[in-house]
Parts: structure tokens; C-alpha cells; sequence
């Protein structure tokens, strides 16, 4: 009965978007909570090490499988890693030591948007079809990220007076 409710579970989108959301918030939330106390990159530095250590055993197969590839790659993998993860991540907790964990998951909640607009201005890539459609959830994200960091809603008192909530730890993301 328990193996088939882990593969239902497995073997379905939904709970596995889920679970990445729940983590990742939790990520910034732990992030928050340890802010002052545990230096950004240590921070930074231990939560990449153990999720690999986690994903270690389950992805060996395939690493074993890909090596000439990544060898014969490792440059693009080396900026991809610094950039993508290292800095993006370290940016992240710096910015904790100066804002709220909803200002930090409200601003990623717009890196899907933040993508296709520099897949655009770099690269002059348009959108698919089926990225625009994703694009007009996440720009309803975003303007849902604007209202929120204007104060919560048309009808509060912060949105009337213009007073916007934003910390300068937002400028690190």
C-alpha cells in the first residue's frame, strides 16, 4: 500500500511543485531566522553542500553516465555554478540581513519574468506559445508582486498613501 502511494506521489507533477515551494520558502525562512548569526556565504556554502550530498546517491548513476560531458564542458559548468547557484543564492541570504522573507520570496516569485525578459535583451529570443502563456501567470504574478510591496491590496491604507514597503536588502536581489 505505501509503495503505491510514493509512486502515485512520484510519479504526478503537482506534489512534487509543491514540495519545491515549500522548501524553497522554508530556505528563506531559515535564511531570515539565521540572518546576523550565520555569515551569507557559510550559509550559502552548507546549504549546497548538503543538498548535494542528498541528491548525491540518487543522481550518481547519471553523473557517472554524463562525466565526458562535464569534463569537457566544466567552463560553462564553473560560471553556471558561480553565478546560478553560489552568488544568486549568497546575494539571497545577504539580503536577508536587511529585509523580510516575504520581500525576498515575493521578488523571486518574479525571476520566471526576469528570465524571459533577459532571454529577450540578450539573446532576442521571443517567447514560445507556451512560454508566453506561462509569462502571462507570472506577469499576473508580478503585478500581484506590485501591489503586495505597495502595501497589500488596492484598499489599504499603504497602497492609498503610495508608501511602499521596500527594505534595502531588495536591492541585493
Amino acid at each position: 500500500m505505501t509503495g503505491g502511494v510514493l509512486r502515485r506521489f512520484w510519479n504526478t507533477a503537482w506534489p512534487i511543485l509543491a514540495l519545491g515551494n515549500l522548501l524553497w520558502a522554508g530556505n528563506i525562512v531559515l535564511g531570515r531566522g539565521v540572518a546576523g548569526e550565520v555569515p551569507p556565504v557559510t550559509l550559502a556554502y552548507w546549504r549546497w553542500t548538503g543538498a548535494f550530498l542528498l541528491a548525491l546517491p540518487f543522481a550518481w548513476k547519471l553523473l557517472r553516465r554524463d562525466l565526458p560531458l562535464l569534463r569537457r564542458r566544466w567552463p560553462m559548468m564553473l560560471l553556471l555554478s558561480a553565478t546560478g547557484i553560489a552568488s544568486y543564492n549568497t546575494l539571497s541570504y545577504i539580503s536577508l540581513n536587511y529585509t523580510t522573507a516575504l520581500n525576498v520570496l515575493l521578488l523571486q516569485s518574479a525571476m520566471p519574468l526576469i528570465i524571459l525578459v533577459w532571454a529577450f535583451a540578450l539573446f532576442g529570443e521571443r517567447p514560445s506559445l507556451r512560454q508566453a502563456g506561462g509569462g502571462a501567470g507570472v506577469a499576473d504574478r508580478g503585478g500581484g508582486n506590485c501591489r503586495t510591496r505597495l502595501g497589500g491590496g488596492v484598499g489599504s491604507s499603504a497602497a492609498q498613501s503610495g508608501r511602499c514597503n521596500h527594505h534595502r536588502g531588495d536591492g541585493y536581489l
